[in-house]
């Protein structure tokens, strides 16, 4: 691993983090900037510096011109365009913000409207499902569009499938106060979603078929004799 150094030099490449490929995963790139320039003392080139601050004038030159290195080498080369002029960190910083940072009504709407439309049967694990959740939160809080957070965490809660009904009537019924913390804490406790779960069912059935097809039981209705994908229940639905 690198080592670093107060002055924000490194003793090999950057680190293995997102290069910024434009819009769409601006978000996401710009936070990894904001956390390595600050791991690395060089946040103040963008922030500035507090008055107190005694950092001689040529050591503040090195460190923007550090900064500045830092930051366009943690683009794409088709961004290379947006910073290729800069002669400041703060320059190639602003640039970037003002190409990607899109704070339109168009922009709100559409993570708005993926938000309010995601659904549990799209993501492998409940854990991506959580993940993509927090972070439509955090891109609209971006563009000046917090979400509340009683909301937030009632939208995990209605974009989960007919088999966490049970789950959620026990939580409306717990007198608990929803929160988006709460809520993702009771989903990750789930051991039940996953993309292997119907291929798990699968292997059992062709199993047991040999011997007594009955001895299998449907991870949906709870009955025995067949799995989820053909239960007829889930059929009729």
């Amino acid at each position: 691993m690198a080592e670093a150094h107060g002055n924000g030099s490194m003793n090999s490449s950057l680190p293995a983090i997102c290069k910024l490929e434009g819009r769409e995963n601006y978000c996401d790139c710009k936070f990894a900037m904001r956390m390595y320039l600050i791991h690395e003392d060089l946040w103040s080139c963008i922030e500035g510096y507090v008055e107190a601050d005694t950092t001689l004038q040529h050591v503040r030159e090195r460190k923007d011109q550090n900064a500045m290195a830092k930051i366009c080498l943690m683009v794409k080369p088709a961004v290379y365009s947006h910073v290729r002029s800069a002669n400041t960190a703060l320059e190639a910083w602003q640039n970037l913000a003002i190409a990607f940072e899109d704070k339109g009504l168009n922009r709100r709407l559409r993570l708005l409207r993926s938000l309010c439309s995601i659904k549990l049967e799209k993501f492998a694990t409940m854990e991506d499902y959580v993940n993509e959740v927090i972070s439509l939160s955090q891109k609209l809080a971006a563009v000046d569009k917090p979400v509340d957070d009683e909301f937030l965490g009632a939208i995990m809660l209605q974009g989960l499938p007919d088999d966490y009904e049970l789950m959620v009537m026990a939580l409306e019924s717990s007198g608990a106060t929803i929160s988006s913390d709460f809520v993702k804490s009771k989903l990750l406790q789930d051991d039940k979603w996953g993309a292997g779960r119907d291929k798990t069912e699968s292997a059992l059935f062709a199993k047991g078929r040999k011997a007594n097809p009955k001895t299998v039981r449907c991870w949906n209705c709870g009955e025995s004799g067949h799995i989820k994908p053909k239960c007829p229940k889930q059929i009729l639905l």
